[in-house]
């Protein structure tokens, strides 16, 4: 069985134009990498609803209309993720209303229910008489289920590990398809890394990194496929581009499930233009650079003294942004006002990616080390820089 896996999709920008037909010569280029798989798993970044119903949130909401979907249908996506940090982006009905739309045409979900069990189940898929369990979690931002609430699925790494224990003697494979990370960094934290082999080793055969907007590495780990981000797929072009250095590559990984083997997989990277018109594999010459760029992604993973230093960097280099936010809280949220202050703070405090690194920056400080870190700030800045552009 084979699986590929679409990074970030999100139709904004293109909310009224795109359809099934639209997104033909958009897709062209890369559907003899898509056929290549038995099933497609896409990561469906923005609410299908009719009616605009935004929550209040720290960052963008976004959204898609129901004819939009025609892009996954062109795309033949099977199962659409939308357990992400815009998933709940319209409120819980939002979220019930993304997964009747995808229904509809003919396309499963996952990562989202009507409450916190039903968002956290997984999605089984046949193939050839195999079956496959597909978990799909998000970070704790905004738009996350609750006991009694619609929603995403938020990420619980104690629930999801004994889920995985639980269903793995049930189906022939188990994969999960994480939301999770810090957006441009071209490097996983060191929790994530800890995190996604714990999973590998409760029973996932492949845990697939979505979220950080740019393409981080991959490994094999105990017979198991990780890979820590994909990058976008297909998504608007962002306001701050200028920090943004790898959100218009990625790559799509299929990875083959073969009883009694360890999971395999093969890697295929591409590029979108700025008005996202294609999305072109690269090929020759700009593929053995991508792909040279990809195997340093890689290095860090395997050497912790290395990613030590990296990770460090990238906290320097952003960790002023993220601290400031700390000074945000006011006496008059007690009384029940709220401004966009109040969710940049809950932001900072409960997602999991943000909450990592203001902490690891903090430390750094507090234990005099800034002149040491900040030495790793262009060298990760460095390798979010791609090597080679199509366009």
């Amino acid at each position: 069985m084979k699986i590929a896996f679409l990074g970030g999709i999100a139709m904004r920008g293109f909310e009224d134009t795109m359809n099934r037909e639209a997104a033909k010569p958009i897709l062209a280029p890369i559907q003899a990498v898509l056929k290549q798989a038995d099933i497609r798993i896409a990561n469906w970044e923005n609410p299908t609803t009719v009616e605009l119903s935004p929550i209040e949130k720290s960052g963008p909401a976004l959204h898609s209309k129901p004819q939009n979907i025609g892009f996954l249908q062109e795309a033949g996506v099977e199962l659409a993720v939308l357990a992400n940090n815009h998933g709940g982006d319209h409120g819980p009905e939002g979220a019930l209303e993304s997964m009747r739309h995808l229904a509809d045409a003919g396309i499963a979900s996952v990562g989202a229910g009507k409450d916190l069990e039903s968002a956290c189940k997984p999605q089984i898929l046949e193939h050839n008489g195999e079956t496959v369990a597909v978990f799909a979690v998000r970070e704790h931002e905004f738009g996350f289920a609750a006991e009694a609430r619609a929603g995403t699925a938020p990420y619980d790494h104690i629930r999801l590990a004994r889920d995985i224990r639980k269903i793995r003697p049930k189906v022939d494979f188990v994969v999960a398809v994480m939301h999770c990370g810090n957006e441009y960094c071209p490097i996983p934290s060191p929790l994530a890394m800890e995190r996604y082999r714990d999973l590998a080793d409760c029973g996932a055969d492949a845990v697939i990194g979505m979220h950080p907007h740019c393409m981080q590495g991959y490994e094999e780990y105990h017979g198991a496929q990780i890979v820590y981000s994909t990058g976008n797929f297909f998504f608007g072009y962002p306001s701050h581009a200028e920090r943004a250095l790898g959100w218009n590559h990625g790559y799509v990984p299929i990875v083959e499930l073969q009883k009694g083997k360890p999971t395999g997989m093969e890697i295929f990277p591409y590029q979108f233009p700025k008005d996202c018109s294609r999305i072109v594999p690269f090929e020759g010459e700009n593929k053995k650079a991508i792909m040279d760029y990809i195997d340093r992604l890689n290095e860090p993973i395997h050497s912790p003294e290395l990613h030590k230093f990296l990770y460090d960097g990238w906290c320097s280099h952003v960790g002023d942004m993220y601290a400031m936010g700390l000074g945000n809280f006011k006496a008059e949220y007690r009384t029940g006002t709220t401004d966009q202050r109040l969710y940049d703070l809950s932001n900072l405090l409960s997602c999991e990616a943000h909450h990592e690194l203001l902490n690891n920056y903090l430390r750094n400080l507090m234990e005099h080390r800034w002149e040491a870190v900040k030495a790793g700030i262009e060298p990760v800045l460095e390798l979010s820089r791609l090597p080679v552009s199509m366009f």
